[in-house]
């Protein structure tokens, strides 16, 4: 991993492997980053969380770019991935978060209702999520020296609200589908909430110093249909028009890579009683020509 000179500002990173695969150009090899970040798998990690709840690491800026670093030191990668969580940013949409030993993440009051969707707030990243973007400012201090480049992520609308209605994780979500199906206006409403927050999220990360963007949509797969990436990719459209306020020339703007590549999915089907009849199923993935899976069923 080649050095760069930052005693003049901010590396330009815009060489390194990984950046370039991001742009679809050649490379010398393979880039390689782990997208689970640290973990278990690291006795460091361990050590931490030993001390500290997995919200008290990611509220931390100092203790999440430690975390950040870990793999980073650890190993010869290509990437770092700031350490977060996809559902901190629902807290400022007034929603009460909980990781439990044994249950994962849950939350208190659960978005079931008109009122509820209604009374969801549209949070400004700069306040209610202060903390992944200081530790994004603070990595990068860390990372320019090594030519390492940060990759920030946020949570797709579909999976956001798979949690946040049915209060935690669910193995058939049959609360977010119901809601998706038998009230379209609403679902549509809390999409574009869930949209917008999405969207600023991932803008103030690339403001912040995230050089590349990634999109988890967990979840995605296990609805038998929604609509919420136009209004995500226009949200980020409008952001990438605020370059002349911001660092955002190396920001890879598109949610991960999905601007390379080449799906083929077939989405669920079921009967006219609304029983699946076959699971969704990816035909092949390809990224830059490259195929990468073919024929991976998607159970649930």
């Amino acid at each position: 991993m080649s050095t760069q000179d930052t005693t003049n500002g901010p590396a330009d990173l815009s060489q390194s492997r990984f950046l370039k695969a991001c742009r679809g150009e050649q490379t010398d090899a393979t880039p390689v980053w782990l997208m689970r970040q640290a973990g278990r798998y690291m006795a460091e990690y361990r050590e931490l969380r030993k001390k500290n709840t997995i919200l008290e690491l990611i509220k931390d800026p100092a203790l999440a770019t430690e975390v950040t670093m870990q793999p980073i030191q650890a190993f010869d990668l290509d990437a770092a991935i700031i350490f977060a969580d996809i559902l901190p940013p629902l807290e400022g949409m007034g929603l009460q978060l909980e990781f439990q030993k044994g249950e994962g993440p849950v939350i208190h009051n659960p978005v079931r209702t008109e009122a509820d969707v209604r009374a969801l707030r549209q949070p400004d990243p700069e306040e209610f999520l202060h903390f992944t973007l200081d530790a994004i400012r603070l990595t990068r201090k860390e990372l320019d020296p090594r030519g390492v480049p940060l990759i920030g992520f946020s949570g797709a609308p579909f999976t956001l609200a798979s949690y946040a209605v049915e209060g935690g994780s669910s193995r058939n979500r049959v609360l977010v589908k119901s809601m998706m199906m038998n009230r379209p206006d609403l679902w549509d409403i809390m999409m574009t909430k869930l949209a917008k927050l999405a969207g600023d999220y991932l803008v103030a990360q690339a403001k912040a110093g995230a050089q590349v963007l990634q999109l988890f949509d967990s979840w995605g797969v296990k609805a038998p249909r929604y609509s919420d990436l136009g209004g995500l990719y226009q949200t980020i459209k409008k952001g990438n028009g605020m370059k002349g306020k911001a660092p955002m020339k190396n920001a890879a703007l598109a949610p991960g890579l999905w601007q390379h590549m080449d799906i083929s999915f077939q989405a669920p089907r079921f009967d006219a009683n609304g029983n699946k009849t076959a699971d969704a199923k990816f035909i092949y993935v390809k990224l830059n020509g490259v195929t990468l899976h073919e024929n991976i069923n998607v159970d649930g």
